[in-house]
């Protein structure tokens, strides 16, 4: 649809920098690299035979931030999930003793003491 659209141009299979650039950029976003850190030893996208690609030299201030950045939201993501799985445990206790204050015909109240 858009393959006449000159804003499309760099999507055309071509040796322009652009293009190949973009090439590169899908890969390596496809290899789960970041906007600012990325695999720089040279790879081939299809093996055997494909050609090798040679990425960009990288900005170490920059790739070591976005890496402690990447860090800190998987130890946040860790800590959480911990919590909600202390929750889970902690509801399923909650449930299971009130199941057995209803086999016994006790009530259980909201503050968690039992009756007759």
């Amino acid at each position: 649809k858009e393959a006449n659209n000159p804003l499309f141009s760099f999507l055309q299979p071509s040796s322009d920098p652009e293009h190949v650039f973009y090439r590169w950029r899908v890969y390596a976003f496809c290899q789960n690299d970041g906007y600012d850190s990325w695999r720089t030893k040279p790879f081939q996208m299809v093996v055997p035979g494909g050609r090798w690609w040679i990425p960009p030299p990288i900005d170490d201030e920059r790739a070591r931030a976005e890496e402690e950045t990447k860090r800190r939201k998987e130890i946040d993501l860790e800590r959480k999930m911990r919590e909600r799985k202390k929750l889970a445990e902690k509801k399923d206790y909650m449930t299971g003793r009130q199941l057995e204050h209803a086999k016994l015909g006790h009530t259980v109240t909201v503050s968690g003491s039992a009756g007759e």
